[in-house]
């Protein structure tokens, strides 16, 4: 609109004073309100394709902006989500810029995309495992041997419990206590050359020769026992077995 005195532009366009023309917002630019002098540039996540707009478009759900780019002029700068993040509608408006790939929280992982659209394509970590990154790919870890945890969404090693002293688990991605189990008679629980008495056992090692662990111990957090004066074993790993 033109007076003969002052010119005040539309919204996507600048000028005014004493200037009779107003020009459009380049590509890349937007301004929202009329009687400006200047252009606003598109924020991250955003981008105008084309001239004189007054506002600027979010990339579409499942996209983001290109890393080195903070507005662009082109739509095609819009990137899928990489698999392990996501974009909500409209474009990641739920993220700290719109625009921008949510990563999956740890404790999470994804399989689908690229180009997900949803939190929900993140998958909560299965019984045994845990994941303590965010924006996984590559699935989640599976608690160590002498562990367990029997929750799903563990985002953390510590979430892993060991086996209670006087049992072992010689395996990974062990999912409930039950997993741990009791040394056979003639035998303590060991983790790395320590015997009993210690949470997360990995294994049993058999009572040496003159020692012996009786079948009432079986599951119990006690060593080997030394024979009676006057007795041994009849062997390495005998359960029992006292010769007088």
């Amino acid at each position: 609109t033109i007076d003969t005195y002052f010119c005040s532009c539309s919204e996507g366009a600048i000028g005014g004073g004493q200037q009779t023309e107003c020009t459009h917002c380049e590509a890349g630019k937007f301004q929202a309100l009329a009687g400006q002098v200047s252009c606003e540039s598109c924020a991250a996540g955003t981008y105008t394709d084309t001239v004189g707009l007054a506002a600027c478009i979010a990339c579409p759900p499942g996209t983001s902006m290109r890393e080195d780019n903070t507005a662009s002029s082109d739509s095609n700068e819009c990137i899928l989500c990489a698999i392990g993040t996501y974009s909500e509608p409209p474009g990641g408006l739920t993220s700290a810029v719109a625009g921008d790939c949510t990563h999956c929280a740890a404790g999470k992982y994804m399989v689908a995309g690229p180009g997900s659209l949803a939190e929900t394509d993140c998958i909560d970590c299965d019984v045994g495992q845990y994941n303590d990154q965010t924006g996984s790919a590559a699935g989640c870890i599976d608690c160590g041997a002498g562990k367990y945890v029997a929750v799903t969404g563990s985002d953390a090693e510590t979430a892993c419990i060991p086996c209670a002293a006087g049992t072992f688990a010689s395996s990974a991605g062990n999912s409930q206590e039950t997993d741990c189990l009791a040394c056979a008679a003639g035998s303590v629980t060991t983790i790395d050359g320590n015997f009993w008495g210690i949470e997360g056992a990995t294994g049993c090692e058999a009572c040496a020769a003159g020692l012996y662990s009786p079948p009432e111990n079986v599951g119990l957090n006690v060593d080997c026992i030394v024979c009676p004066a006057g007795s041994m074993t009849a062997d390495v790993n005998d359960p029992a077995t006292a010769i007088f």
